[in-house]
């Protein structure tokens, strides 16, 4: 038989061959590729936010519904950075809008007509960044970052003229950030932003020039991203580089942490009524009652990251605004919604009959909500291999609970997961991903024989077929679902007083159609007669299990 080994070739595949063959959380996305500043606007019921755009000339200003839905941009504001509110006046940051690096603008929006009502020049450090151009009200001036490193406070009345001020009171700061009090319109509470560990500076501004009154060394903390004061005005909280720290505002002394488990916050929002704490921390975004630091919960943004830690709470608390992105710096912004951020989280699990079925199989899918609730509606998404996810029904969870379901016919790895939107009684929930995991259909066929006879297909014996001129078993291999550029292996056997003996193997290539051909080209009378088989085998993939089709028999006849 050692003929017969030299004479299977394989073909790639001819594609004139195959011709017969053939609720929940709410997201909005916004043009941004990276947001400064996320502000609610309870009194009007809306959310702005600001950032950058990959055309500059394009307006970065948008103004959010507070269901998360997009309201509208407004014109003109380009190049927008920090904001800050205050009563119906919105200030916007537009430090890098001017005609030289030393010019820039702090724009004031109505916020009823959402129209620009004037624009307030202001000098920045010559020869030096703008900065984050964060803002901050407080006193009757807007203070603002006149520079990226080692600067000196800056401000402008909100009073026409808008008199300039620069303050040589207390050190120079690299990237200022500012927190602002609920309860004394004179605090202002100035931060470094970027160096390896930051210091924090509390100022009475109620006076022509300001007083440093306070400062705390936050070095062992590490580099703080994001600050606020309660709505109370006692409590100073900073998110830093291994935990969230409180800290009393009268005396900056440390109260307490909350523990990220060592790992670093990269921003923070405070609820208007000061009892809860969002924090971003890595892919989510954790929940603390803000007296006792207790963790509520956490929510995942994942596939996304939070977009510089920028996030607010609606007024009740209930919701929180945090945009996200699935590339760093990459537009557009997600807009997203989180319902009922602070309510405990509910159990919630989906299991399924079986992990692994063949290709067009089904399994029985079991969504168990735990404990009592008044809204019984759970969301089912599926995400199939190379696709995105998808959300493919909301159902109905019975008295215990439960509600079981078959799936939709699986083709490629898939994977599934429950959603809860919570109620008045408890919060957003999410289950693990479960995947299934599915096993391509590999098939063969034969062509080209003139007959079948106790499942043999017959083939004429042409003396030709091994110089190609003339005609010669064909073997076509299929993988199911198709794929284009996967390596089928095709084994031939052949009978022997001692059973089936492999004779010869190859590999061909499928096309776009999943299809791949093999030749098996004989040659002398030698093969009339004998029993011959055939399967294809396929390795698998990410997306499916590989496997091997069924023996197909073939038998060379005179």
């Amino acid at each position: 038989m050692r003929s017969l080994c030299r004479t299977l070739t394989l073909a790639v595949p001819l594609a004139v061959l195959l011709t017969a063959s053939s609720a929940h959380a709410s997201s909005t996305t916004i043009p941004l590729n990276s947001v400064q500043k996320v502000v609610l606007d309870s009194a009007h019921g809306q959310v702005f936010v600001s950032g950058q755009r990959d055309d500059p000339s394009q307006t970065s200003l948008f103004v959010m519904n507070t269901d998360g839905t997009l309201k509208q941009s407004i014109p003109g504001e380009t190049l927008t950075a920090g904001l800050a509110l205050d009563g119906t006046t919105l200030y916007v940051g537009r430090c890098r809008a001017g005609d030289s690096p030393t010019e820039g603008f702090i724009d004031a929006i109505d916020t009823v007509t959402l129209t620009r009502i004037e624009s307030i020049p202001v000098v920045l450090t010559p020869n030096s960044d703008a900065g984050p151009c964060n803002l901050a009200v407080a006193g009757g001036r807007i203070w603002y970052t006149p520079g990226d490193q080692w600067q000196d406070l800056a401000a402008v009345d909100i009073a026409a003229p808008h008199a300039q001020h620069a303050y040589s009171v207390g050190p120079s700061i690299t990237d200022e950030q500012f927190a602002t009090s609920p309860t004394d319109p004179n605090l202002l509470i100035v931060a470094d932003a970027n160096s390896s560990g930051t210091n924090v500076y509390k100022y009475d501004v109620s006076a022509a020039t300001p007083v440093l009154s306070k400062s705390l060394s936050m070095f062992n903390e590490g580099q703080v991203r994001g600050m606020g004061i309660t709505a109370d005005g006692s409590t100073f909280i900073a998110a830093a580089s291994d935990a969230v720290w409180r800290y009393d505002v009268a005396t900056l002394t440390k109260q307490g942490s909350y523990s990220t488990n060592g790992a670093r916050a990269d921003g923070l929002a405070l609820s208007p009524d000061g009892g809860y704490v969002a924090v971003v921390v890595g892919d989510g975004v954790r929940f603390y009652h803000t007296d006792t630091g207790t963790l509520i919960g956490t929510r995942s943004l994942s596939p996304q990251s939070s977009a510089f830690g920028q996030m607010a709470f609606s007024d009740d608390g209930m919701r929180l605004y945090t945009p996200a992105w699935t590339y760093f710096r990459t537009a557009p912004i997600t807009f997203r919604l989180l319902s009922n951020p602070i309510l405990p989280t509910p159990a919630l699990t989906v299991k399924t009959s079986a992990a692994t079925v063949g290709y067009g199989g089904h399994v029985k899918l079991t969504v168990h909500l735990g404990g009592s609730h008044t809204n019984h509606s759970v969301h089912i998404y599926r995400t199939v291999y190379g696709g995105s996810r998808t959300l493919l029904k909301t159902v109905t969870v019975g008295s215990g609970g439960n509600y079981t379901f078959t799936s939709p016919a699986l083709a490629r790895r898939t994977t599934f997961q429950a959603e809860y939107d919570g109620d008045a009684t408890s919060g957003f929930a999410s289950s693990t991903n479960v995947t299934i995991r599915v096993r391509a259909l590999i098939t063969i066929a034969p062509g080209g024989f003139y007959a079948v006879s106790g499942g043999y297909h017959l083939y004429h014996y042409h003396a030709g077929c091994w110089t190609g001129t003339a005609p010669c078993p064909v073997l076509l291999g299929r993988i199911r679902p198709a794929r284009a550029g996967a390596t089928m292996t095709f084994v031939m056997q052949h009978h022997t007083a001692s059973g089936w003996v492999t004779s010869v193997k190859g590999t061909a290539t499928t096309n776009s159609q999943g299809y791949a051909k093999a030749i098996f080209h004989y040659t002398g009378s030698a093969f009339i007669g004998l029993g011959l088989r055939a399967h294809v085998t396929w390795g698998g993939d990410a997306g499916n299990l590989g496997g091997q089709s069924r023996w197909t028999y073939l038998r060379i006849t005179s």
